[in-house]
Protein backbone atom coordinates (compact mmCIF):
# COMPACT_ATOMS: atom_id res chain seq x y z
CA UNK A 1 0.00 0.00 0.00
CA UNK A 2 2.82 2.42 0.86
CA UNK A 3 4.55 1.66 -2.43
CA UNK A 4 1.31 2.28 -4.26
CA UNK A 5 0.94 5.66 -2.58
CA UNK A 6 4.61 6.64 -2.69
CA UNK A 7 5.27 5.97 -6.36
CA UNK A 8 2.53 8.19 -7.87
CA UNK A 9 3.16 10.79 -5.19
CA UNK A 10 6.82 10.85 -6.18
CA UNK A 11 5.94 11.14 -9.87
CA UNK A 12 3.73 14.17 -9.23
CA UNK A 13 6.25 15.89 -6.97
CA UNK A 14 8.28 16.91 -10.03
CA UNK A 15 5.86 19.83 -10.20
CA UNK A 16 6.16 20.52 -6.47
CA UNK A 17 9.48 19.22 -5.11
CA UNK A 18 8.53 19.82 -1.48
CA UNK A 19 7.08 16.34 -0.98
CA UNK A 20 9.71 14.46 -2.97
CA UNK A 21 11.69 13.26 0.04
CA UNK A 22 8.66 11.84 1.84
CA UNK A 23 7.36 10.04 -1.22
CA UNK A 24 10.79 8.61 -2.05
CA UNK A 25 11.22 7.50 1.55
CA UNK A 26 7.84 5.71 1.50
CA UNK A 27 8.65 4.06 -1.82
CA UNK A 28 12.10 2.90 -0.64
CA UNK A 29 10.79 1.43 2.62
CA UNK A 30 7.87 -0.31 0.94
CA UNK A 31 10.13 -1.65 -1.84
CA UNK A 32 12.61 -3.00 0.73
CA UNK A 33 9.87 -4.79 2.66
CA UNK A 34 8.28 -6.22 -0.48
CA UNK A 35 11.66 -7.46 -1.75
CA UNK A 36 12.21 -9.33 1.53
CA UNK A 37 8.73 -10.86 1.60
CA UNK A 38 8.76 -11.80 -2.12
CA UNK A 39 12.44 -12.57 -2.83
CA UNK A 40 12.00 -13.50 -6.50
CA UNK A 41 9.94 -10.45 -7.39
CA UNK A 42 11.22 -7.22 -8.93
CA UNK A 43 10.12 -5.30 -5.82
CA UNK A 44 13.70 -4.29 -5.03
CA UNK A 45 13.51 -2.10 -8.14
CA UNK A 46 11.23 0.24 -6.17
CA UNK A 47 13.97 0.84 -3.63
CA UNK A 48 16.72 1.11 -6.26
CA UNK A 49 14.73 3.58 -8.37
CA UNK A 50 13.85 5.61 -5.28
CA UNK A 51 17.58 5.74 -4.43
CA UNK A 52 18.38 6.81 -8.00
CA UNK A 53 15.78 9.58 -7.92
CA UNK A 54 16.89 10.69 -4.46
CA UNK A 55 20.48 10.96 -5.67
CA UNK A 56 19.32 13.05 -8.61
CA UNK A 57 16.80 15.33 -6.91
CA UNK A 58 17.73 15.66 -3.23
CA UNK A 59 20.65 16.89 -1.19
CA UNK A 60 23.16 14.19 -0.30
CA UNK A 61 21.95 13.99 3.31
CA UNK A 62 18.37 13.34 2.25
CA UNK A 63 19.50 10.88 -0.41
CA UNK A 64 21.43 8.90 2.16
CA UNK A 65 18.41 8.93 4.47
CA UNK A 66 16.24 7.42 1.71
CA UNK A 67 18.85 4.74 0.95
CA UNK A 68 19.44 3.86 4.60
CA UNK A 69 15.69 3.69 5.29
CA UNK A 70 15.20 1.33 2.33
CA UNK A 71 18.17 -0.84 3.35
CA UNK A 72 17.05 -1.01 7.01
CA UNK A 73 13.50 -1.94 5.98
CA UNK A 74 14.95 -4.64 3.74
CA UNK A 75 17.19 -6.00 6.52
CA UNK A 76 14.44 -6.03 9.14
CA UNK A 77 11.98 -7.73 6.79
CA UNK A 78 14.60 -10.28 5.68
CA UNK A 79 15.38 -11.13 9.29
CA UNK A 80 11.67 -11.44 10.06
CA UNK A 81 11.02 -13.91 7.22
CA UNK A 82 14.32 -15.76 7.61
CA UNK A 83 15.89 -14.58 4.36
CA UNK A 84 19.52 -15.10 3.43
CA UNK A 85 22.32 -12.69 4.17
CA UNK A 86 23.50 -13.07 0.58
CA UNK A 87 20.20 -11.62 -0.60
CA UNK A 88 20.60 -8.75 1.89
CA UNK A 89 24.11 -8.03 0.62
CA UNK A 90 23.10 -8.21 -3.06
CA UNK A 91 20.02 -6.04 -2.58
CA UNK A 92 22.00 -3.49 -0.56
CA UNK A 93 24.62 -3.24 -3.33
CA UNK A 94 21.80 -2.75 -5.85
CA UNK A 95 20.33 0.07 -3.76
CA UNK A 96 23.78 1.67 -3.43
CA UNK A 97 24.22 1.39 -7.19
CA UNK A 98 20.94 3.26 -7.66
CA UNK A 99 22.18 6.04 -5.40
CA UNK A 100 25.51 6.19 -7.21
CA UNK A 101 23.80 6.42 -10.59
CA UNK A 102 21.58 9.20 -9.27
CA UNK A 103 24.53 11.17 -7.92
CA UNK A 104 26.39 10.81 -11.23
CA UNK A 105 23.32 11.95 -13.12
CA UNK A 106 22.92 14.95 -10.82
CA UNK A 107 26.55 15.92 -11.37
CA UNK A 108 26.15 15.61 -15.15
CA UNK A 109 23.06 17.83 -15.06
CA UNK A 110 24.95 20.40 -12.98
CA UNK A 111 27.86 20.34 -15.44
CA UNK A 112 25.51 20.80 -18.38
CA UNK A 113 23.85 23.77 -16.67
CA UNK A 114 27.27 25.23 -15.87
CA UNK A 115 28.33 24.79 -19.51
CA UNK A 116 25.19 26.60 -20.66
CA UNK A 117 25.89 29.50 -18.29
CA UNK A 118 29.50 29.65 -19.49
CA UNK A 119 28.35 29.66 -23.11
CA UNK A 120 25.98 32.56 -22.39
CA UNK A 121 28.77 34.48 -20.64
CA UNK A 122 31.10 33.86 -23.59
CA UNK A 123 28.47 35.17 -26.02
CA UNK A 124 27.96 38.28 -23.87
CA UNK A 125 31.73 38.81 -23.70
CA UNK A 126 32.00 38.54 -27.49
CA UNK A 127 29.22 41.09 -27.91
CA UNK A 128 30.92 43.42 -25.44
CA UNK A 129 34.20 42.96 -27.30
CA UNK A 130 32.52 43.82 -30.60
CA UNK A 131 30.97 46.94 -29.04
CA UNK A 132 34.33 47.93 -27.58
CA UNK A 133 36.02 47.45 -30.97
CA UNK A 134 33.37 49.63 -32.64
CA UNK A 135 33.84 52.34 -30.01
CA UNK A 136 37.61 52.14 -30.38
CA UNK A 137 37.30 52.51 -34.17
CA UNK A 138 35.02 55.53 -33.72
CA UNK A 139 37.51 57.06 -31.30
CA UNK A 140 40.38 56.38 -33.70
CA UNK A 141 38.50 58.05 -36.55
CA UNK A 142 37.61 61.04 -34.36
CA UNK A 143 41.23 61.43 -33.32
CA UNK A 144 42.29 61.26 -36.96
CA UNK A 145 39.88 64.03 -37.90
CA UNK A 146 40.98 66.13 -34.95
CA UNK A 147 44.64 65.48 -35.80
CA UNK A 148 44.20 66.65 -39.39
CA UNK A 149 42.38 69.80 -38.24
CA UNK A 150 45.11 70.66 -35.73
CA UNK A 151 47.76 69.91 -38.37
CA UNK A 152 46.36 72.66 -40.56
CA UNK A 153 46.39 75.00 -37.60
CA UNK A 154 50.12 74.69 -37.20
CA UNK A 155 50.94 71.32 -35.70
CA UNK A 156 49.70 68.88 -33.16
CA UNK A 157 50.62 71.03 -30.22
CA UNK A 158 48.70 74.10 -31.40
CA UNK A 159 46.08 75.39 -29.08
CA UNK A 160 42.49 76.06 -29.99
CA UNK A 161 42.91 79.82 -30.21
CA UNK A 162 45.66 79.49 -32.84
CA UNK A 163 43.49 77.14 -34.85
CA UNK A 164 40.57 79.58 -34.72
CA UNK A 165 42.80 82.48 -35.83
CA UNK A 166 44.15 80.46 -38.73
CA UNK A 167 40.69 79.36 -39.87
CA UNK A 168 39.50 82.98 -39.60
CA UNK A 169 42.38 84.22 -41.84
CA UNK A 170 41.68 81.51 -44.40
CA UNK A 171 38.01 82.50 -44.55
CA UNK A 172 38.84 86.20 -44.81
CA UNK A 173 41.34 85.47 -47.60
CA UNK A 174 38.80 83.51 -49.57
CA UNK A 175 36.28 86.40 -49.28
CA UNK A 176 38.85 88.87 -50.61
CA UNK A 177 39.66 86.66 -53.58
CA UNK A 178 35.97 86.36 -54.41
CA UNK A 179 35.61 90.16 -54.25
CA UNK A 180 38.53 90.68 -56.67
CA UNK A 181 37.29 88.25 -59.26
CA UNK A 182 36.05 90.15 -62.36
CA UNK A 183 32.56 89.40 -63.58
CA UNK A 184 32.35 86.89 -66.36
CA UNK A 185 31.93 88.12 -69.87
CA UNK A 186 28.70 87.38 -71.62
CA UNK A 187 26.42 88.17 -68.85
Amino acid sequence: MAASAGWPGWLFTDVRPRGTAGCLLATAVAGGMLAAVFPGSPAIALTAVAALRAGTALRIEMSLAVVVAGAVALAVALLAVGGSTTALLGYTVLIGGGLTAGLVRRRNVQRAEQAERLLEQTARARQAGARAAALAEGTRIARGIRGSATGRAGGKGADRAAMVRRCGRERAGSRRSVARTPPTAGR
